[in-house]
């Protein structure tokens, strides 16, 4: 897929080749988060996933280009990229990284604490509003049943992804029934379960009044 006439001089003007590693290591990362950018048809994009698509081909459908030297700088398309599944990238991270569990609880805790901001950000009709809207996702999502009917759903997977169906639907063709994770619970735990949402929900209708 090659439809960008400049990308390939601009690619290789890029990155340097770290011999030890094999890795091609790119010029420009982002302070942030690590990942090279260039632009690429038009549009500004990670390095690493356009010389994916550039070499490769389109990234499949679910898939993500994930780095088996754990550089996020690197774009050796050739050795060091593939294409995986999210759950394929959390797996390698929490194998491979040192601090994996660490990492994970300080974005955890980072995403609570941002979460605090936008609703203290909000008024109080600004905060009626988005409960009402969350609650019509969900219901939409729950097929116009209360969320504290979803324990009655269930789960199917493509092997890639995992959706909520009502029960007595039809699975669509590539997909399999699975599990409800309430279904390893015991019964003294779902009923606590149960009362936890029915609180939670109580305490968003409020809101929403």
């Amino acid at each position: 897929m090659k439809s960008d006439p400049t990308f390939e001089k601009r690619f290789k003007a890029g990155y340097a080749v770290d011999k030890k590693t094999g890795c091609w290591q790119w010029n420009n990362v982002h302070p942030a988060n690590g990942y090279g950018g260039i632009e690429y048809n038009g549009k500004q994009t990670g390095a690493h996933r356009a010389a994916w698509i550039h070499f490769k081909g389109p990234i499949p459908d679910g898939l993500c280009v994930l780095h088996r030297c754990d550089n996020r700088g690197c774009v050796n398309y050739k050795r060091h990229l593939y294409a995986g599944s999210r759950k394929d990238n959390r797996r390698d991270f929490m194998e491979r990284h040192p601090r994996a569990k660490e990492l994970v609880s300080k974005g955890q805790k980072a995403a609570t604490a941002g979460s605090k901001r936008f609703w203290n950000s909000l008024t109080v009709k600004q905060r009626k509003s988005f409960c009402r809207r969350r609650y019509q996702q969900q219901l939409n999502k729950n097929g116009g049943k209360s969320p504290l009917t979803g324990f009655n759903d269930i789960f199917i997977t493509n092997g890639l992804q995992t959706r909520r169906i009502a029960i007595g639907s039809v699975v669509p063709s590539g997909w399999k029934r699975g599990k409800h994770y309430m279904v390893r619970w015991s019964n003294k735990q779902k009923v606590a379960a149960s009362k936890r949402v029915k609180c939670w929900w109580a305490d968003r209708k409020r809101r929403m009044a």
